[in-house]
């Protein structure tokens, strides 16, 4: 025999705990100025924060207004925006 086989395979586990924390993300909404058709100005502000634990990967956050409202200019600080799909990610 050569190259030193194993003679207890049974043996060869390990352990090791590892505690993962998932963040809490929430979103608050908020608005200014009041809302009429056909008017444009009023603001609607979403807060997207993580109260748990710092958080990894992308975040999508969809607005889906309510029927006969129109989103129109969507930004945030930290997030790219896509009017078409009333989406913003961020990273």
């Amino acid at each position: 025999m050569s190259g030193g086989a194993d003679d207890t395979p049974a043996n060869n586990t390990g352990k090791h705990t590892t505690r993962i924390t998932v963040p809490d993300l929430t979103i608050a909404k908020s608005h200014t100025g009041n809302f009429f058709r056909g008017q444009t100005g009023a603001q609607c502000t979403l807060t997207v924060n993580s109260a748990a634990a710092p958080s990894v990967g992308t975040h999508t956050v969809v607005e889906q207004p309510p029927v006969g409202l129109t989103v129109t200019p969507m930004s945030g600080s930290g997030w790219t925006c896509t009017l078409g799909s009333l989406s913003c990610q961020n990273t």
